[in-house]
């Protein structure tokens, strides 16, 4: 038995080709508002860790006071997680911005600093256990400042606009 191949008319051929065309530019349009948001938001989020960074720098900390006096009278703009350590000749302070009391070390902040970090291109570094950050360092004198804010929120899609 031989099959017989129904031809196509040229309203199913148009049909075809618009739902065709109708999904490429719904697609396309989709994908471009995606990479245009996730790269606003990582903009946004890399200005916030700089912005806190340079608090940091500018704040001078030289002991546990004056790091809990900058932990607590800081506002942080940013809003993803972030981990932040200050090394000076006395003390390594750390204190995550979870939470807006004031911690020397917090269980969470104790538990980031002991996994491997791998450092991918820029400031980009993944954590084990944790996920992606942007990670800063700066040295000024005898101090070291060091800030991870974590990209959880942008990577998990819940980009606030």
């Amino acid at each position: 038995m031989s099959k017989i191949k129904t031809i196509p008319t040229y309203e199913q051929l148009i049909n075809k080709a618009i739902r065709r065309l109708m999904l490429t530019i719904t697609l396309l349009i989709s994908l471009i508002t995606l990479i245009m948001v996730g790269t606003q938001q990582t903009v946004n989020t890399t200005r916030e860790a700089r912005d806190l960074m340079t608090s940091l720098n500018q704040a001078n900390i030289k002991d546990v006071p004056s790091f809990i006096q900058w932990n607590n009278t800081t506002t942080r703009n940013t809003k993803q997680p972030a981990f932040i350590r200050v090394t000076t000749k006395k003390a390594t302070l750390t204190t995550a911005t979870k939470t807006k009391r004031t911690i020397i070390t917090t269980p969470s902040s104790k538990a980031f600093f002991a996994k491997q970090q791998t450092k991918l291109i820029g400031p980009l570094v993944y954590v084990r256990g944790f996920g992606f950050f942007l990670s800063y360092s700066e040295k000024d004198g005898h101090n070291t400042y060091q800030l991870w804010v974590s990209l959880r929120r942008l990577l998990n899609g819940r980009l606030q606009i």
